[in-house]
């Protein structure tokens, strides 16, 4: 589906920083059927020349994907940042990249400036997700940055899920990372694929790592994967019922 603009408040586009183009892009290509173009920055990413995603070599000290969100004034976003404990990494007049108090790192950018062009299908991002060991300091932060609220979301048995709500509607989640995770507090970005069996082999056979096999998530199938610069991401094939 084609999108147009963003609200305030709003994902708009996921950038994967911190890494060699000419090893990731054969791999995306290949997995999601992408076309790349070089552009000012580094790589555009597209589906039917509709922009999906970006790359760049620096902008991140290891491989990440890095979920930009939407703001109608930057400097405003930036001040209501570090006063509620996040850190300035960078900024521009168009964009800034911020660190939360636990480390979890995420992009400003002005009205949604070069966001995402296509969603809710098959190689467009589906979802981003903050992964952090402390949820309830994650709600103070995020509520005053963006005015988000965290209300219980769809998740597997046994599994606790918030949802980050703005102006009426789930705009990301949240989940809690457990005591003896070997990560630190981040974002992640899922891509949507028809089918996360055949997505988590192709990954395989291009060079990527599966770190969590295929599983149902009650709203559909679900992976974990890295591609070969250590990059990690999701990919899910949703249940019919939530397919647009």
């Amino acid at each position: 589906m084609r999108t147009r603009g963003y609200p305030p408040a709003t994902p708009c586009l996921t950038e994967l920083s911190g890494v060699d183009t000419d090893v990731v892009v054969p791999f995306y290509t290949g997995l999601f059927g992408w076309d790349a173009a070089d552009d000012a920055t580094g790589v555009r990413f597209t589906i039917r020349d509709l922009r999906v995603a970006s790359a760049r070599p620096d902008g991140a000290d290891r491989p990440t994907w890095l979920t930009h969100i939407s703001t109608d004034d930057l400097s405003a976003s930036v001040t209501a940042a570090t006063g509620a404990g996040g850190r300035i990494l960078s900024r521009s007049d168009e964009a800034a990249v911020v660190a939360d108090p636990a480390g979890a790192v995420f992009g400003l950018r002005a009205g949604g400036h070069g966001g995402a062009q296509l969603h809710e299908e098959p190689g467009a991002v589906c979802w981003s997700d903050l992964r952090t060991a402390d949820t309830t300091a994650a709600e103070t932060f995020y509520a005053a940055v963006f005015d988000w609220k965290a209300r219980p979301g769809e998740a597997a048995p046994g599994m606790t899920y918030l949802e980050w709500w703005s102006r009426g509607r789930a705009v990301c989640g949240m989940s809690e990372l457990p005591a003896e995770a070997a990560v630190t507090a981040h974002w992640s970005t899922t891509f949507e694929v028809a089918d996360c069996e055949a997505a988590a082999d192709t990954c395989v056979r291009l060079g990527g790592t599966v770190h969590q096999p295929p599983w149902d998530v009650g709203i559909g199938t679900y992976a974990g994967l890295s591609d070969p610069a250590g990059a990690a991401f999701g990919v899910i094939s949703l249940i019919p019922e939530l397919r647009l």
